[in-house]
């Protein structure tokens, strides 16, 4: 055996990502938005002594399926007008610019909600600038010098502690990367009941107290979302909700690649011929067989079993998708392109998933709100309303189509039916159909016969 496969194959294995090695909740993230190994081919599982590996990766193509099941959702509840009202001008600007970034609450909400759904859990941190206190309100919304809230994500948790209720007691994050004599470091930001402490790790891995001050609220201001979860204390961090979806995703992604390379390398036929000198005889290739053969010059091909064997362990994957999808409580409907070939899937969220994400919307910015005005020590002033009737776009065509078959007069007992449709589709109930009486049948007029004239008889 040549030593060239064997180079290969260690290289090749240099160049793969095993995604079973990650950290669970960056693999879900890197399948939601088609990142890292999905973008440059890394998340492709080589073949033993795969000799064309990094050009199968450089051909690399994610069908991002599990991103629509993800925002389905989410974006129909925040597409929605969401009503909020607030008597504080500090709260208002606060709306307007939620994390100093300049996000706006809706964005900022439907931010935190994705990655809850997307992770199984995330972290609302409401801190608070030290305002002068001759400030007027106007210097201070000036100035950004009131409460401002970021999020944190299961992944930057270092470490947590919680009693025995599943309240979270202390908690650890990854902060951000700072400079310290001239060399990169992490930052970690450290929150208990009644501190807040920034930290690094020193030359030991231990953890050195680099800044600290007193928590002035008296329990962490960290709102985690957890209410698409079994439970919502956080003894442990939860397992991803769509974990298996991303899993199905991540083979799909792989097998497509295969189905590929298979379509690319052996789904043309190769000319084969015998007692030819010259090295170059097709277009592309040849098979030079030896002197002695006795079958005449032809073209091989390979069998088309292979190809279709992949292209229905594809079709497989892909329904298993929708159907896991489908048991998730997100709707797929199948549409049919005017050309009748090309086809286009449309993934909508059920009216009971949609209204579990505007009421853990609401309880968020509830209580985003309670820790606002307990740092200013102001009584709570705000009120959210997030609708609670979702009508996806799916239901406007299904109306449409219901209007377009009324015009054209139906009988009326399919009439009837189809008005109970369109009253359930656009106001959610069917309307009754009261029965109209039949008129009673007009009597029936018997014919005026015109009697015959009796003659006369003759007078004698």
């Amino acid at each position: 055996m040549s030593d060239v496969p064997s180079r290969l194959l260690i290289q090749n294995q240099n160049m793969y990502t095993n995604v079973r090695s990650l950290n669970i909740y960056d693999f879900m993230l890197h399948t939601y938005d088609g990142s890292f190994g999905y973008k440059d081919g890394s998340y492709y599982i080589p073949h033993p002594r795969e000799a064309f590996y990094e050009d199968r990766r450089n051909r690399c193509l994610y069908k991002n399926v599990f991103k629509r099941v993800i925002d389905a959702m989410i974006v129909p509840v925040y597409s929605s007008e969401i009503i909020r009202k607030t008597g504080s001008p500090l709260f208002e600007a606060f709306l307007e610019n939620v994390d100093v970034a300049g996000t706006k609450m809706n964005m900022f909400a439907q931010t935190a909600i994705r990655y809850a759904r997307l992770f199984g859990v995330s972290f609302v941190v409401v801190d608070n600038f030290m305002a002068q206190e001759t400030d007027t309100v106007i210097d201070t919304i000036a100035k950004r010098d009131y409460p401002y809230a970021y999020i944190k994500i299961p992944q930057e948790v270092v470490e947590y502690a919680c009693n025995k209720f599943g309240r979270i007691t202390s908690i650890t994050f990854y902060d951000t990367d700072i400079f310290i004599d001239g060399k990169r470091t992490q930052q970690f930001r450290r929150w208990t009941d009644t501190t807040w402490e920034l930290l690094i790790k020193g030359k030991d891995k231990e953890y050195v107290v680099i800044s600290s001050g007193v928590n002035q609220l008296g329990k962490i201001p960290i709102i985690p979302i957890l209410d698409f979860c079994s439970t919502k204390n956080l003894i442990k961090m939860p397992m991803p909700p769509f974990y298996d979806l991303a899993n199905l995703c991540y083979s799909l992604f792989n097998k497509e690649s295969e189905l590929d390379t298979l379509e690319l390398a052996q789904c043309f036929s190769i000319f084969y011929t015998s007692g030819v000198e010259v090295q170059t005889v097709g277009p592309h290739n040849y098979i030079n067989c030896s002197t002695d053969s006795k079958f005449p010059p032809g073209f091989a091909s390979p069998n088309p079993a292979n190809h279709d064997n992949l292209m229905k362990s594809c079709d497989r994957l892909l329904n298993n998708i929708y159907t896991l999808a489908s048991q998730n409580g997100i709707k797929i409907a199948n549409v049919v392109k005017e050309s009748g070939v090309s086809k286009e899937w449309d993934f909508r969220a059920e009216q009971v998933i949609l209204n579990e994400t505007a009421h853990a919307g609401e309880d968020l910015e509830e209580e985003m709100a309670d820790l606002f005005f307990e740092y200013l020590n102001q009584p709570v002033d705000y009120e959210v309303e997030y609708p609670e009737d979702y009508s996806p776009s799916y239901k406007k065509d299904k109306v449409a189509e219901i209007l377009t078959i009324l015009e054209s007069t139906p009988p009326q007992p399919i009439t009837d039916r189809l008005w109970q449709d369109f009253s359930m589709e656009y106001w959610g109930e069917a309307m009754e159909i009261e029965e109209i009486p039949e008129p009673e049948p007009e009597p029936v007029v018997e014919p005026v016969v015109p009697e015959e004239p009796v003659a006369e008889e003759p007078a004698e």
